[in-house]
């Protein structure tokens, strides 16, 4: 018996895929995201960056310059499809 092991980042096999139509077809919901829900709220523009289980990184256009954020699924995601229902929301 051949035992595979876990994949910790289910996201990984599809995450190019998810950044390059995030960041073609989302930009201004990714600002957005980065004004509404993080504490730079001079987010001109921004570019989303990685994504995993947990969440998703983007890096944002500010006054300051570039800024790193990190914003999390309202729970983990064990796969294609919506994060675990059991789980808090941010």
């Amino acid at each position: 018996m051949r035992i595979s092991p876990p994949n910790p980042n289910p996201l990984a096999p599809h995450a190019d895929g998810i950044l390059a139509h995030v960041n073609s077809e989302h930009t201004e919901a990714l600002a957005l995201c980065c004004r509404a829900f993080t504490r730079a709220a001079d987010t001109e523009a921004a570019a989303l960056t990685g994504v995993d289980r947990y969440g998703f990184e983007m890096s944002a256009s500010t006054a300051a310059g570039p800024r790193p954020l990190r914003l999390g699924w309202s729970g983990e995601v064990h796969g294609r499809g919506r994060p675990s229902e059991s789980s808090s929301s941010w």
